[in-house]
């Protein structure tokens, strides 16, 4: 499993096993991504918003 960027900045969690890996799960995957994105929500915001402003150089307006 990998966390990558998107082009605008959004992060993007990527699983992929090899061809003959018979003993990957892509639902219980799907199920482990679903689980981080819920429990590191506050993080991956914040990740995301460093990556617009200090990579992208984004003008990012906070409320």
């Amino acid at each position: 499993m990998t966390l990558e960027f998107e082009p605008d900045g959004e992060l993007v969690f990527k699983t992929e096993c090899e061809e003959d890996d018979f003993e990957f799960d892509e639902i219980g995957a799907g199920q482990k991504v679903k689980k981080l994105r819920y429990d590191k929500q506050e993080l991956l915001e914040e990740i995301s918003l460093y990556y617009k402003v200090v990579i992208l150089k984004q003008n990012i307006k906070l409320d």
